[in-house]
């Protein structure tokens, strides 16, 4: 079981109140989250009431989380013995993947309509660079250069299977401009995750 979408001191009139706050978003019905009365609402005055506080959290019931990490605007939680991730991002309804049969991985940048894989199976990632001037090295997996100037980019994780389709994993609600920290810690986030598909491929 995996606890996701997990609040501690959520301020609300009502245990419905907390419960509509922890699952508005996530694409869960909020009847299914658990929640906790850490302090009742109570009358302050004749007329004010003050807000109760309420601990909140969805239990995803027939995987483990053996390792999680964020990227960009997407959590990935790795159930190791299952060979399966469930994708979570703010928004968007959570979905699970099935890596029983993967082959490769890829990290990609998509800019400009363009996309510039950075890593892959055989290819680690060696510190991706991508803040927007013409002649940047983008990554390691093929030294592409880049040939014009980029100021948006998103990052995608391209799953590639045995016996069914590939499937991307989009990070981003949004493109980012490149020359921010923002994008930087993106490609730093994507590290964890080019680690973890090279160390499955390996224990497959």
């Amino acid at each position: 079981m995996i606890r996701l979408h997990e609040y501690d001191n959520i301020p609300a009139s009502s245990r419905n109140d907390a419960l509509f706050f922890a699952s508005n978003y996530t694409g869960f019905n909020k009847e299914d989250f658990k929640c906790e009365v850490i302090k009742e609402p109570q009358r302050v005055g004749l007329f004010k009431k003050e807000d109760g506080i309420y601990h909140c959290w969805y239990e995803y019931e027939g995987m483990n989380a053996d390792k999680e990490f964020v990227i960009a605007d997407a959590h990935l939680f790795m159930d190791c013995a299952q060979k399966k991730i469930l994708v979570i991002r703010f928004g968007f309804k959570a979905y699970e993947l099935d890596c029983s049969d993967l082959v490769n991985y890829e990290i990609v940048i998509n800019s400009n309509n363009k996309t510039y894989t950075i890593s892959n199976k055989n290819k680690a990632l060696k510190g991706a660079i991508l803040f927007g001037a013409a002649g940047a090295i983008v990554g390691a997996a093929d030294s592409e250069t880049i040939l014009e100037t980029v100021e948006f980019a998103d990052l995608i994780i391209r799953l590639r299977f045995k016996s069914k389709e590939p499937f991307e994993i989009l990070t981003c609600n949004q493109q980012y401009e490149v020359a921010d920290q923002d994008w930087r810690d993106i490609l730093d986030q994507s590290k964890e995750a080019d680690e973890f598909f090279r160390n499955l491929l390996v224990e497959m």
